[in-house]
Protein backbone atom coordinates (compact mmCIF):
# COMPACT_ATOMS: atom_id res chain seq x y z
CA UNK A 1 0.00 0.00 0.00
CA UNK A 2 1.35 3.87 -0.38
CA UNK A 3 0.86 4.80 3.31
CA UNK A 4 2.63 3.46 6.05
CA UNK A 5 -0.43 3.24 7.75
CA UNK A 6 -3.04 1.06 6.44
CA UNK A 7 -6.28 -0.22 7.26
CA UNK A 8 -6.49 -4.02 6.62
CA UNK A 9 -10.24 -4.55 4.46
CA UNK A 10 -12.45 -7.14 5.21
CA UNK A 11 -13.50 -6.99 1.45
CA UNK A 12 -9.72 -7.93 0.35
CA UNK A 13 -9.76 -11.00 3.08
CA UNK A 14 -12.85 -12.58 1.65
CA UNK A 15 -12.17 -12.09 -2.07
CA UNK A 16 -8.99 -12.38 -2.27
CA UNK A 17 -8.46 -9.27 -4.79
CA UNK A 18 -4.89 -8.90 -5.39
CA UNK A 19 -2.54 -5.89 -5.47
CA UNK A 20 0.83 -7.94 -4.08
CA UNK A 21 4.08 -8.21 -5.88
CA UNK A 22 5.63 -10.29 -9.15
CA UNK A 23 8.86 -11.69 -8.25
CA UNK A 24 11.89 -11.56 -10.29
CA UNK A 25 14.82 -12.33 -8.46
CA UNK A 26 15.28 -12.07 -4.45
CA UNK A 27 16.44 -8.81 -4.48
CA UNK A 28 13.74 -7.44 -7.31
CA UNK A 29 9.86 -7.43 -8.03
CA UNK A 30 7.29 -5.21 -9.41
CA UNK A 31 3.56 -4.46 -9.13
CA UNK A 32 0.95 -2.12 -10.73
CA UNK A 33 -2.29 -1.63 -12.05
CA UNK A 34 -4.40 -0.27 -14.65
CA UNK A 35 -7.82 1.39 -14.59
CA UNK A 36 -10.66 1.88 -17.47
CA UNK A 37 -13.41 4.44 -16.62
CA UNK A 38 -16.78 5.23 -17.53
CA UNK A 39 -18.42 8.56 -16.39
CA UNK A 40 -21.56 10.36 -16.63
CA UNK A 41 -21.93 13.36 -14.79
CA UNK A 42 -25.05 16.18 -14.72
CA UNK A 43 -24.53 19.32 -12.55
CA UNK A 44 -26.32 22.32 -12.13
CA UNK A 45 -25.76 25.96 -10.30
CA UNK A 46 -28.16 28.77 -9.04
CA UNK A 47 -26.84 31.80 -8.61
CA UNK A 48 -28.54 34.37 -6.06
CA UNK A 49 -32.18 31.54 -6.16
CA UNK A 50 -31.70 32.10 -10.13
CA UNK A 51 -31.15 29.21 -12.05
CA UNK A 52 -27.53 29.79 -13.93
CA UNK A 53 -27.27 26.61 -16.50
CA UNK A 54 -27.34 22.91 -16.12
CA UNK A 55 -24.98 20.48 -18.35
CA UNK A 56 -24.42 16.84 -18.61
CA UNK A 57 -20.94 15.30 -19.95
CA UNK A 58 -19.58 11.67 -20.02
CA UNK A 59 -15.94 10.35 -19.91
CA UNK A 60 -14.30 7.20 -21.30
CA UNK A 61 -11.32 6.58 -20.93
CA UNK A 62 -7.94 4.85 -18.99
CA UNK A 63 -7.16 7.22 -16.79
CA UNK A 64 -4.63 5.71 -15.04
CA UNK A 65 -1.41 3.12 -15.54
CA UNK A 66 1.09 2.34 -12.95
CA UNK A 67 4.02 0.20 -12.65
CA UNK A 68 5.85 0.30 -9.14
CA UNK A 69 9.55 -1.28 -8.63
CA UNK A 70 10.68 -2.72 -5.32
CA UNK A 71 13.75 -3.36 -4.17
CA UNK A 72 15.50 -5.77 -1.41
CA UNK A 73 18.57 -5.87 -0.41
CA UNK A 74 17.73 -7.30 3.48
CA UNK A 75 17.98 -4.32 5.29
CA UNK A 76 18.35 -1.88 2.36
CA UNK A 77 15.10 -1.47 0.53
CA UNK A 78 13.68 0.64 -2.07
CA UNK A 79 10.84 1.89 -4.44
CA UNK A 80 10.09 3.42 -7.88
CA UNK A 81 6.58 4.31 -8.86
CA UNK A 82 5.83 5.21 -12.27
CA UNK A 83 2.50 6.65 -13.33
CA UNK A 84 1.04 7.44 -16.51
CA UNK A 85 -1.67 9.88 -16.48
CA UNK A 86 -4.84 9.99 -18.78
CA UNK A 87 -3.84 8.25 -21.94
CA UNK A 88 -5.34 11.02 -24.08
CA UNK A 89 -2.80 13.80 -22.02
CA UNK A 90 -0.01 11.59 -21.33
CA UNK A 91 1.08 12.85 -18.13
CA UNK A 92 3.85 10.61 -17.11
CA UNK A 93 5.47 10.98 -13.51
CA UNK A 94 7.62 9.47 -10.79
CA UNK A 95 5.17 9.40 -8.37
CA UNK A 96 7.36 8.00 -5.70
CA UNK A 97 10.93 7.46 -5.29
CA UNK A 98 12.82 6.64 -2.01
CA UNK A 99 15.22 4.02 -0.04
CA UNK A 100 14.59 2.64 3.16
CA UNK A 101 17.30 1.02 5.75
CA UNK A 102 15.80 -0.72 8.75
CA UNK A 103 17.25 0.40 11.49
CA UNK A 104 15.84 -2.61 14.09
CA UNK A 105 12.69 -4.69 14.25
CA UNK A 106 9.96 -2.38 13.70
CA UNK A 107 11.94 0.74 12.95
CA UNK A 108 12.35 1.98 9.15
CA UNK A 109 13.99 5.60 8.43
CA UNK A 110 13.06 6.25 4.63
CA UNK A 111 14.80 9.37 2.15
CA UNK A 112 13.28 10.55 -0.99
CA UNK A 113 9.57 10.90 -2.67
CA UNK A 114 7.21 9.58 -0.38
CA UNK A 115 3.75 9.67 0.77
CA UNK A 116 2.46 11.39 3.42
CA UNK A 117 1.01 8.97 6.51
CA UNK A 118 -2.10 11.30 7.10
CA UNK A 119 -5.88 10.69 5.66
CA UNK A 120 -8.01 7.66 6.31
CA UNK A 121 -8.25 6.79 2.61
CA UNK A 122 -5.91 5.17 0.13
CA UNK A 123 -4.03 7.52 -2.35
CA UNK A 124 -4.04 4.40 -4.95
CA UNK A 125 -7.40 2.77 -6.51
CA UNK A 126 -6.75 -1.16 -5.55
CA UNK A 127 -6.91 0.35 -1.71
CA UNK A 128 -10.14 2.20 -2.80
CA UNK A 129 -13.73 0.12 -2.29
CA UNK A 130 -15.44 3.03 -4.33
CA UNK A 131 -14.54 5.04 -7.91
CA UNK A 132 -13.65 8.32 -5.87
CA UNK A 133 -12.59 9.64 -2.71
CA UNK A 134 -14.23 11.50 -0.01
CA UNK A 135 -13.76 14.92 -0.83
CA UNK A 136 -13.73 14.69 -4.91
CA UNK A 137 -16.01 17.51 -6.35
CA UNK A 138 -17.19 17.20 -10.34
CA UNK A 139 -17.88 20.58 -10.79
CA UNK A 140 -17.27 21.36 -14.75
CA UNK A 141 -17.01 17.68 -16.47
CA UNK A 142 -16.58 13.86 -15.90
CA UNK A 143 -13.40 13.50 -17.17
CA UNK A 144 -10.63 12.41 -14.31
CA UNK A 145 -8.79 15.81 -14.38
CA UNK A 146 -12.06 17.60 -13.99
CA UNK A 147 -12.03 16.92 -10.29
CA UNK A 148 -11.85 19.67 -8.03
CA UNK A 149 -10.30 17.90 -4.40
CA UNK A 150 -11.28 19.70 -1.75
CA UNK A 151 -9.61 17.58 0.68
CA UNK A 152 -6.44 19.02 2.20
CA UNK A 153 -4.27 15.79 3.47
CA UNK A 154 -0.72 16.09 2.04
CA UNK A 155 0.12 13.95 -1.03
CA UNK A 156 3.32 12.96 -1.83
CA UNK A 157 7.20 14.76 -0.97
CA UNK A 158 10.56 14.50 -0.51
CA UNK A 159 12.43 14.31 2.83
CA UNK A 160 13.42 12.03 5.42
CA UNK A 161 11.14 9.92 7.54
CA UNK A 162 11.63 7.91 10.66
CA UNK A 163 8.73 4.86 11.48
CA UNK A 164 8.52 2.43 14.11
CA UNK A 165 5.50 -0.08 14.06
CA UNK A 166 5.02 -2.84 16.70
CA UNK A 167 1.62 -4.46 17.43
CA UNK A 168 -0.59 -2.44 15.62
CA UNK A 169 0.93 0.76 17.14
CA UNK A 170 2.94 3.18 14.98
CA UNK A 171 4.65 6.44 15.43
CA UNK A 172 6.60 8.35 12.71
CA UNK A 173 8.11 11.87 11.95
CA UNK A 174 9.00 13.27 8.72
CA UNK A 175 10.93 16.48 7.53
CA UNK A 176 10.21 17.44 3.85
CA UNK A 177 10.82 20.12 1.62
CA UNK A 178 7.15 20.97 2.20
CA UNK A 179 3.94 19.59 3.03
CA UNK A 180 0.91 20.88 0.73
CA UNK A 181 3.31 20.53 -2.90
CA UNK A 182 4.26 24.20 -2.47
CA UNK A 183 6.52 24.80 -5.59
CA UNK A 184 9.71 26.25 -4.46
CA UNK A 185 11.15 23.02 -3.05
CA UNK A 186 14.52 23.74 -1.16
CA UNK A 187 14.56 23.34 3.02
CA UNK A 188 16.74 27.09 2.75
CA UNK A 189 19.12 29.13 1.34
CA UNK A 190 16.82 32.26 0.42
CA UNK A 191 13.30 34.00 1.02
CA UNK A 192 11.44 32.15 -1.14
CA UNK A 193 12.17 28.52 0.58
CA UNK A 194 10.09 26.34 2.44
CA UNK A 195 10.06 23.07 5.03
CA UNK A 196 8.03 20.84 6.42
CA UNK A 197 7.32 18.50 9.15
CA UNK A 198 4.63 15.63 9.26
CA UNK A 199 4.17 13.39 12.34
CA UNK A 200 1.49 10.65 13.18
CA UNK A 201 0.45 8.08 15.40
CA UNK A 202 -1.62 5.38 15.69
CA UNK A 203 -2.69 2.88 19.02
CA UNK A 204 -4.55 -0.20 18.57
CA UNK A 205 -7.17 0.25 21.00
CA UNK A 206 -8.72 -2.98 20.80
CA UNK A 207 -8.94 -6.21 18.68
CA UNK A 208 -10.18 -4.36 15.19
CA UNK A 209 -10.29 -0.89 16.79
CA UNK A 210 -7.66 1.32 15.70
CA UNK A 211 -7.33 4.83 16.19
CA UNK A 212 -4.50 7.16 14.21
CA UNK A 213 -3.77 11.08 15.07
CA UNK A 214 -1.25 13.25 13.05
CA UNK A 215 -0.49 16.56 11.59
CA UNK A 216 1.60 18.33 9.19
CA UNK A 217 3.14 22.10 9.31
CA UNK A 218 5.00 23.90 6.73
CA UNK A 219 6.82 27.32 6.29
CA UNK A 220 6.93 28.61 2.74
CA UNK A 221 8.61 31.51 3.74
CA UNK A 222 6.41 33.75 1.48
CA UNK A 223 5.49 37.49 3.09
CA UNK A 224 2.62 37.93 5.20
CA UNK A 225 1.52 34.52 3.75
CA UNK A 226 3.96 31.42 5.24
CA UNK A 227 2.27 28.77 7.23
CA UNK A 228 0.19 25.88 6.37
CA UNK A 229 -1.05 23.34 8.52
CA UNK A 230 -3.33 20.36 9.15
CA UNK A 231 -4.49 18.03 11.30
CA UNK A 232 -6.23 14.32 10.89
CA UNK A 233 -7.75 11.74 13.26
CA UNK A 234 -9.34 8.52 12.79
CA UNK A 235 -11.24 5.59 13.94
CA UNK A 236 -10.85 2.35 12.35
CA UNK A 237 -13.18 -0.71 13.19
CA UNK A 238 -13.24 -4.45 11.59
CA UNK A 239 -15.84 -6.88 12.78
CA UNK A 240 -15.88 -10.02 10.45
CA UNK A 241 -17.45 -8.87 6.94
CA UNK A 242 -18.26 -5.10 8.27
CA UNK A 243 -15.16 -1.86 7.84
CA UNK A 244 -15.85 1.34 9.03
CA UNK A 245 -14.04 4.45 9.31
CA UNK A 246 -14.86 8.27 10.65
CA UNK A 247 -12.07 10.99 10.13
CA UNK A 248 -12.17 14.18 11.01
CA UNK A 249 -9.72 16.79 9.59
CA UNK A 250 -8.89 20.62 10.23
CA UNK A 251 -6.96 22.95 8.34
CA UNK A 252 -5.18 26.26 8.08
CA UNK A 253 -3.49 28.58 5.15
CA UNK A 254 -1.99 31.71 5.39
CA UNK A 255 -1.53 31.08 1.24
CA UNK A 256 -5.11 30.49 0.42
CA UNK A 257 -3.00 26.33 -1.01
CA UNK A 258 -6.88 24.50 -0.61
CA UNK A 259 -9.13 24.41 -2.77
CA UNK A 260 -11.63 27.27 -2.02
CA UNK A 261 -9.82 29.47 -4.98
CA UNK A 262 -10.77 26.36 -7.71
CA UNK A 263 -14.50 26.75 -6.19
CA UNK A 264 -14.95 30.42 -6.50
CA UNK A 265 -13.07 30.26 -10.17
CA UNK A 266 -15.99 27.58 -11.12
CA UNK A 267 -19.00 28.58 -9.60
CA UNK A 268 -18.45 32.22 -8.73
CA UNK A 269 -17.41 34.56 -6.23
CA UNK A 270 -14.98 37.02 -4.88
CA UNK A 271 -11.15 36.53 -5.05
CA UNK A 272 -8.20 38.03 -2.95
CA UNK A 273 -8.46 35.25 -0.80
CA UNK A 274 -5.01 35.57 1.50
CA UNK A 275 -6.20 32.92 4.19
CA UNK A 276 -8.19 30.04 4.26
CA UNK A 277 -9.74 27.64 6.76
CA UNK A 278 -11.06 24.25 6.25
CA UNK A 279 -13.39 21.60 8.27
CA UNK A 280 -14.19 18.31 6.94
CA UNK A 281 -15.31 15.11 8.10
CA UNK A 282 -16.66 11.65 6.50
CA UNK A 283 -18.12 8.36 7.83
CA UNK A 284 -17.86 5.12 5.67
CA UNK A 285 -19.26 1.38 6.09
CA UNK A 286 -18.16 -1.42 3.94
CA UNK A 287 -19.74 -5.25 4.35
CA UNK A 288 -18.37 -7.69 2.02
CA UNK A 289 -21.62 -9.70 1.76
CA UNK A 290 -19.63 -12.64 -0.39
CA UNK A 291 -15.89 -13.76 -0.97
CA UNK A 292 -16.18 -11.61 -4.05
CA UNK A 293 -18.16 -8.53 -3.48
CA UNK A 294 -18.80 -5.68 -1.57
CA UNK A 295 -21.16 -2.88 -0.81
CA UNK A 296 -19.81 0.81 0.58
CA UNK A 297 -21.91 3.80 1.82
CA UNK A 298 -20.01 6.97 2.78
CA UNK A 299 -21.02 10.56 3.83
CA UNK A 300 -18.10 13.21 3.27
CA UNK A 301 -18.43 17.32 4.18
CA UNK A 302 -16.40 19.66 4.08
CA UNK A 303 -16.24 23.40 4.88
CA UNK A 304 -14.30 26.33 3.73
CA UNK A 305 -13.98 29.93 5.46
CA UNK A 306 -11.98 32.86 3.26
CA UNK A 307 -10.61 35.46 4.74
CA UNK A 308 -8.72 38.73 2.81
CA UNK A 309 -7.09 40.80 5.20
CA UNK A 310 -8.82 39.76 8.33
CA UNK A 311 -12.23 40.37 6.92
CA UNK A 312 -14.45 36.92 5.88
CA UNK A 313 -15.17 37.64 2.04
CA UNK A 314 -16.36 33.92 1.18
CA UNK A 315 -17.84 30.40 2.17
CA UNK A 316 -18.30 27.34 0.66
CA UNK A 317 -19.52 23.97 1.73
CA UNK A 318 -20.41 20.79 0.51
CA UNK A 319 -21.69 17.50 1.15
CA UNK A 320 -21.19 14.15 -0.42
CA UNK A 321 -23.07 10.82 -0.49
CA UNK A 322 -21.78 8.06 -2.46
CA UNK A 323 -22.72 4.21 -2.79
CA UNK A 324 -20.44 2.16 -5.02
CA UNK A 325 -20.47 -2.02 -5.22
CA UNK A 326 -17.18 -3.56 -6.10
CA UNK A 327 -16.93 -7.39 -7.65
CA UNK A 328 -13.72 -9.04 -8.56
CA UNK A 329 -14.29 -11.53 -10.91
CA UNK A 330 -10.69 -13.08 -10.08
CA UNK A 331 -8.12 -12.25 -7.88
CA UNK A 332 -7.11 -10.05 -9.83
CA UNK A 333 -9.67 -7.78 -11.76
CA UNK A 334 -12.61 -5.70 -9.98
CA UNK A 335 -15.73 -3.90 -11.31
CA UNK A 336 -16.10 -0.90 -9.51
CA UNK A 337 -19.53 1.12 -9.56
CA UNK A 338 -20.47 4.04 -7.99
CA UNK A 339 -23.14 6.60 -7.73
CA UNK A 340 -22.53 9.97 -5.78
CA UNK A 341 -24.36 12.95 -4.90
CA UNK A 342 -22.87 16.70 -4.64
CA UNK A 343 -24.96 19.30 -3.03
CA UNK A 344 -22.70 22.65 -1.95
CA UNK A 345 -22.73 26.38 -1.81
CA UNK A 346 -20.59 29.40 -2.06
CA UNK A 347 -21.44 32.94 -0.73
CA UNK A 348 -19.43 35.89 -0.24
CA UNK A 349 -19.44 39.61 -2.10
CA UNK A 350 -23.61 39.73 -1.43
CA UNK A 351 -23.98 36.62 -3.48
CA UNK A 352 -24.76 32.90 -3.20
CA UNK A 353 -24.20 30.34 -5.56
CA UNK A 354 -25.40 26.92 -5.19
CA UNK A 355 -24.39 23.78 -7.07
CA UNK A 356 -25.32 19.89 -7.22
CA UNK A 357 -23.99 17.14 -9.22
CA UNK A 358 -24.78 13.71 -9.47
CA UNK A 359 -22.14 11.14 -10.65
CA UNK A 360 -22.26 7.87 -12.16
CA UNK A 361 -18.85 5.89 -12.82
CA UNK A 362 -17.89 2.20 -13.52
CA UNK A 363 -14.34 1.45 -13.25
CA UNK A 364 -12.50 -1.57 -14.44
CA UNK A 365 -9.42 -2.04 -12.50
CA UNK A 366 -6.80 -4.51 -13.55
CA UNK A 367 -4.37 -5.02 -10.78
CA UNK A 368 -0.50 -7.34 -11.22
Amino acid sequence: MKKQISIASAFVAASGFSYGEIKINEYLSFEGFVAADYAVLDNSLEVNGADAGSESDNYFGVPEVEIDWLFNFDRVGGRIDLQHEDVRTGSNTVEQAFMTYELWDGATLTAGRYASMLGYEDFERPGLHQYSTAYDIHLTDAAPESITSVGISPGYNQGLKYTYESNGNFIGASVQDSVFNYDNDRFGGDDQSSYGVEVAGALQLAEGLRWFLGGAYEDTNLQNADTNYMLNTYLAYEAGPWTFGAELNYGKSESGLFALGDIVDTVGGPAGLLEEEVVQGMIVANYAYSTCSSITGRISYSDHNGDALGVNVVDADAIKYTLAHKYAFSDNLALINEVSYVDGEVSGGGDAADFDSVLGAASLLFTF
